[in-house]
């Protein structure tokens, strides 16, 4: 990873990973990602940095988009490419 990433924070997201995992999203899924799922035509590619857990990442998939994910930490990475079922790659961004 670049020079970009602070360590520190990466360390923390790190940490709490699995308690990011648990959190419910549905309110935040309306709030944003509902309205943008409507914007998208159908099937698009779309790119989720900052993954996260995947949260975001598998309902968009289950919605039929191809989505790529990616998140600067490889905890993070690791739930969420086990929910999605496919690569999810580690950088910064």
């Amino acid at each position: 990873m670049s020079s970009i990433v602070d360590p520190r924070t990466i360390e923390i997201y790190a940490q709490e990973a699995a308690k990011y995992d648990t959190r419910d999203r549905k309110e935040r899924a309306s709030g944003f990602l509902e309205p943008f799922i409507g914007m998208m035509p159908p099937g698009a590619v779309v790119l989720d940095l900052g993954c996260g857990a995947g949260w975001a990442a598998v309902i968009m998939q289950e919605r039929g988009f191809d989505v790529h994910a990616l998140d600067a930490t490889p905890e993070m990475a690791a739930l969420a490419q086990q929910k999605l079922k496919r690569t999810v790659r580690v950088a910064s961004f």
